[in-house]
């Protein structure tokens, strides 16, 4: 299991902006004499920018469980514009919520309406901004260090003015100057990666975010955690990674809790513990973090630091594709292409592997690519097959070299190639792609785009067979059974990889989903 330990991002800036409106037609939704979830903080329903600005409003839904995670979303006026559509998800997605309670007073899962309006306006000019900017900068300017933290950030990413990095570095610095924790943070952060105009200078990084972090700072520590697990600017020290982990932790910090949880986990720094791993993901994702519900997944399918329970395996798993984790948006969607029974079922699984695409997921965008090739869950489109292939090829994915070369072998989409085949077998199999190895047994097997050379074919297949590849196995099984590819006829060489072929999974032709 691999289990991304990250670091709290800056805001985006706002291109158009969009209002929070109060709304209760969802109430309609609940039993009577329910008190209906509300967000903690409002703040984080200000969805991400528009590539394409333009007016717009709708309404949505939410169903939010008794501990305060969203369960299922529903557009009562989805407007007219699909980006303001998954904004306003994404935004639902990314809060965290008071739960609703029963008449009885105890949480229960409820619904409420939130409400999203959008108007058009580059944020430099938005009236409402402009207005905030000249009431913080008159507060700043009379020494308040709040406001100074808040001007900054405003020069920054450019709401109420143009952006104005100098400005902003030094109100940024005023504040932190003052005691402000999260202007240290900052400051540290642009010291320690070298932006805003500031040089690279480990000393400087290492003032502010020690600083930041005394002054009780969580995302601070959790930085200085991060920093020393990677060895990123400091000498690489797992124990001291820990200790700062724990410290943003027991702040409350859900990404510290679950970065706590990973250390816990491999026993990096700390005793190996799944049980403590296993109670640092539940706190983490109690707060909405998607990585630990993801590792609370792969927790219970696997009975790791909890008993084996693969229903609850698979809420985890969904709740953190719904909070937008990649990783878990691809392991549902092959999840429910192995399970699909018709069209419909496979477009909602073909439609996940797009979520994780569209975010960069290397193996997401080699596997709509795959869904394209073959025509399941999207339209057989093989333009869009190699268009996606080649962008999880751009992000060194074994899986779509192979599948690339597949193409080339088959003339699927381009015209047939096969020292292109050969080359993007290679490419996959230097990254010990069972697949393409197997692939390249069979050209040298049958002399296609190579020299015919049965000692290489029978060396490939054992390789492949060896990584897991059925078909690469039940060629061995015939190798041995028949005395093929200059090797002696055995049976107990068939019998043993006829053993190993039961624990084979399944055959993916061409590349297939990861």
């Amino acid at each position: 299991m691999h289990k991304h330990l990250s670091l709290r991002p800056l805001c985006a800036l706002l291109l158009a902006s969009a209002s929070l409106l109060p709304a209760h037609a969802a109430s309609k939704l609940n039993p009577p004499g329910t008190t209906e979830p509300a967000p903690l903080d409002i703040s984080c329903l200000n969805p991400a920018p528009m590539q394409k600005p333009q007016n717009g409003e709708l309404r949505l839904a939410v169903q939010i469980s008794a501990d305060g995670l969203l369960l299922e979303t529903v557009f009562l006026a989805p407007g007219n514009n699909e980006e303001q559509r998954q904004l306003a998800l994404a935004s639902a997605r990314n809060c965290r919520y008071r739960p609703g309670s029963s008449p009885a007073g105890r949480p229960t899962d409820a619904w409420t309406e939130l409400s999203f309006r959008w108007d058009i306006g580059p944020a430099s000019e938005n009236p409402v901004l402009i207005q905030q900017l000249a009431t913080q900068r008159a507060a700043a300017e009379q020494g308040q260090a709040a406001a100074q933290y808040e001007l900054a950030r405003m020069l920054e990413y450019g709401r109420g003015t143009p952006a104005d990095p100098a400005q902003a570095l030094r109100w940024y610095r005023a504040a932190a100057e003052q005691g402000f924790p999260a202007a240290q943070f900052w400051l540290g952060k642009a010291y320690a990666k070298g932006y805003a105009s500031l040089a690279r200078d480990s000393a400087d990084a290492q003032h502010w975010l020690r600083t930041a972090a005394a002054n009780g700072s969580a995302e601070a520590q959790n930085y200085l955690g991060a920093m020393y697990q990677h060895g990123d600017g400091v000498p690489r020290d797992s124990g001291v990674a820990v200790g700062w982990y724990t410290k943003a932790a027991h702040l409350g910090l859900a990404v510290a809790q679950n970065n706590l949880g990973v250390m816990y986990w491999r026993g990096e720094g700390v005793e190996k513990e799944p049980a403590m791993a296993f109670a640092w993901y539940l706190k983490a994702a109690a707060q909405g973090e998607a990585w630990s519900m993801y590792n609370l997944s792969y927790a219970y399918t696997h009975g790791v630091g909890i008993g084996r329970n693969e229903a609850e395996g698979r809420k985890w798993l969904e709740r953190a594709a719904e909070r937008g984790n990649s990783r878990a948006q691809v392991q549902l969607g092959y999840a429910l292409m192995q399970a699909a029974r018709n069209d419909a079922e496979e477009a909602v699984a073909a439609a996940w592997y797009r979520k994780a695409a569209e975010q960069g997921n290397a193996s997401g965008q080699n596997n709509i690519g795959y869904a394209y090739e073959i025509g399941r869950g999207v339209p057989r489109d093989y333009a869009q097959a190699l268009a996606w292939y080649r962008k999880a090829i751009a992000q060194n994915n074994s899986a779509a070299q192979s599948a690339l070369g597949g193409m080339y072998e088959e003339g699927r989409g381009m015209p047939k190639n096969l020292y292109e085949a050969v080359r993007w077998y290679s490419i996959a199999s230097a990254q010990n792609n069972p697949e393409a190895m197997r692939k390249l047994g069979m050209l040298y097997e049958a002399g296609r785009g190579l020299e015919k050379d049965p000692t290489q074919a029978f060396q490939h297949f054992t390789v492949a067979a060896e990584r897991g590849d059925a078909i690469a196995v039940q060629r061995l099984i015939r190798v041995y059974e028949n005395g093929e590819l200059g090797q002696a006829a055995s049976k107990e060489l068939a019998e043993k990889w006829r053993g190993k072929g039961l624990a084979c999974p399944a055959p993916a032709s061409n590349g297939g989903a990861q």
